[in-house]
């Protein structure tokens, strides 16, 4: 038994999510069965190679074991999980796995391909059928390959002598391509690429794999299982690894639900990143947040291209490799042309002008699900609480409007994963996403004191703890912040106009002067962004986005509403 510390917390018997390939945790997906089928087809023919590839973690080895699982009882397996080998060691390698004893190190390769092709030709007489797996073997070289291919030149007058699996990650499938493997090319019977999970999978492999560790219930909340899918992008282990952390992290937290902040801390714990949230810009210009049961993309916006629906910047750093689940869905934005790093992990505010924005169709399903209802009363009256505090004549009449309202006096919509220290730092009116008992809620923050938060609900404002709160606290929050004179995107080196004078003089006003034009962005404003990222504890990196602008005005503007305006109660 597994001595993690959780396991009686949240009554199991063992662990769920470890990354061991025991196979009473096995879980096969729509695209892992369907990957099975072709493997299984594939070894059915007589002779020639079987390929599977896909990114790390995406489930080949458990698969494979999955595949000889279901092999008849007449075949013979030879299975090399080392493939950096000479061409000569993986024949000894092959030769010890079909049963024959160690060689000494002089015994020549024609001797070794001398002895596979009796023992091969033992097993047919025998009526057995051989098969040689080899993992990993992206990592094979040329020769070796070549000398597998001569391998499968082993016959008989009716039938090829073996059959090879190769499994590797998706640089397999490249050097299988190159012009000088052709021939090993020309026998592949059968190959698929492993895509990561989609939402509606990965779900119940969580579900799956707290049933056959003894759970009674699924601790992982909706948003939980939402957040979990977003950081881990449907890779396996990846998301049995943020998973296992999560229940670590509500132990800890003494916290028999595990929601979208306690996965998001998990993550970020094993990726060993800063105390850092991603912002993710609002999916639409009417801020609404969609998320499909099946397929689920977040739209991100990243430095210097055009967004695509993918898991967050942070969720790359945790899996260096990983492949985008859906990177044929791209999103085009006319009017945004490049999104702010500006951290914590930022992206962009979407512009409230002219902006267009178009999805492609999602492959599998179409969205079902809404994060939040617009038109619900909670929505209107968490929205109007925060314009209430900007004294903006505007009246909420649909949340998913707002931010098209708000952008006809000055306003913007940023939306944003963070925690309660970055919106103290922040010091603007949120939008708090909430998990209810009957769903997604929303309520308005409005100040903050001490261990206390003051919320404008429909009842008026109350003062509630802090602990209270955070406990149904998704970790996501809207806040309402204000454009400067002519902005329309993060400002950079070589930008012009009259956003860029402001900049330079809201600047020199916080202590940070430069020289140089004043409306043009040159490297003496830059150094100058860079001098008050640093002091305000943002990535420093010289663009000036959402987070540097909050940040900005919170020490030069006026008029603009604080968290710590409010008496304390």
């Amino acid at each position: 038994m597994s001595n993690q510390p959780y396991l009686r917390y949240f009554g199991l018997a063992r662990a769920p999510f470890s990354i061991a390939p025991d196979p009473r945790f096995l879980y096969l997906g729509d695209r892992h069965r369907e990957a099975l089928a072709n493997l299984v087809w594939g070894l059915n023919t007589d002779g020639g190679f079987v390929v599977l590839t896909g990114e790390v973690g995406t489930g080949k080895t458990t698969l494979s074991r999955s595949l000889l699982g279901r092999v008849p009882k007449n075949t013979d397996i030879a299975y090399v999980i080392n493939p950096r080998l000479s061409a000569r060691e993986l024949l000894a390698t092959v030769c010890e796995e079909l049963g024959d004893p160690p060689v000494a190190d002089e015994v020549s390769s024609k001797h070794l391909v001398d002895r596979i092709n009796q023992l091969l030709l033992t097993a047919h007489a025998r009526a057995r059928r051989t098969v040689l797996v080899i993992d990993e073997a992206q990592s094979l070289s040329r020769d070796v390959l070549e000398q597998i291919r001569l391998l499968t030149n082993l016959e008989t007058n009716e039938r090829k002598l073996l059959q090879v699996v190769l499994i590797g990650q998706p640089e397999l499938d490249v050097m299988l391509r190159r012009p000088d493997l052709r021939q090993l090319a020309q026998r592949i019977t059968a190959r698929y690429h492993l895509e990561p999970l989609q939402l509606s999978d990965l779900s119940e492999c969580v579900r799956h794999r707290l049933k056959v560790a003894g759970a009674v219930r699924n601790p992982f909340t909706l948003f939980g299982l939402l957040n979990l899918y977003r950081l881990s992008r449907g890779i396996p282990r990846l998301a049995n690894v943020i998973a296992d952390r999560a229940l670590l992290g509500g132990y800890a937290l003494d916290r028999e639900r595990i929601g979208a902040g306690i996965v998001q801390r998990a993550a970020r714990e094993i990726a060993g990143t800063p105390a850092q949230r991603s912002l993710l810009p609002l999916a639409t210009a009417t801020g609404l947040l969609l998320v499909a049961v099946a397929g689920v993309g977040w739209v991100t916006l990243t430095d210097g291209e055009l967004p695509t629906l993918t898991g967050s910047a942070e969720s790359r750093s945790l899996h260096e490799a990983a492949v985008d689940p859906i990177a044929s869905q791209v999103v085009t934005v006319d009017a945004v042309r490049a999104a702010e790093p500006d951290s914590i992990t930022e992206t962009a505010t979407l512009p409230t002008q002219a902006t267009e924005i178009e999805t492609a169709e999602p492959e599998q399903a179409p969205v079902v699900a809404m994060l939040w209802d617009p038109d619900s009363e909670t929505s209107r009256h968490a929205f109007q609480g925060v314009i209430d505090r900007w004294f903006v004549p505007i009246e909420v009449e649909n949340a998913g409007q707002i931010c098209n309202q708000v952008g006809r006096v000055g306003l913007d919509c940023l939306e944003l994963e963070t925690t309660w220290d970055e919106l103290r730092a922040l010091d603007l009116p949120a939008v708090l996403h909430l998990e209810g008992d009957n769903g997604p809620d929303r309520l308005a923050l409005v100040a903050m004191a001490d261990r206390r938060v003051q919320l404008a609900t429909d009842d008026g404002l109350r003062w509630q703890s802090l602990d209270d709160v955070t406990r149904r606290w998704t970790g996501a929050a809207t806040v309402v912040w204000q454009l400067p004179p002519g902005y329309r995107q993060p400002l950079r080196s070589g930008n012009r106009g009259e956003s860029v004078r402001w900049l330079r003089r809201q600047l020199a006003e916080a202590g940070h002067p430069s020289s140089g034009r004043a409306d043009e962005f040159d490297a003496s404003l830059e150094r100058a962004v860079r001098d008050f990222q640093a002091r305000n504890s943002l990535t420093v990196d010289g663009i000036a986005g959402p987070l540097t602008w909050i940040h900005l005005q919170r020490g030069t503007g006026v008029g603009i509403p604080s968290l710590t305006s409010e008496e304390s109660g």
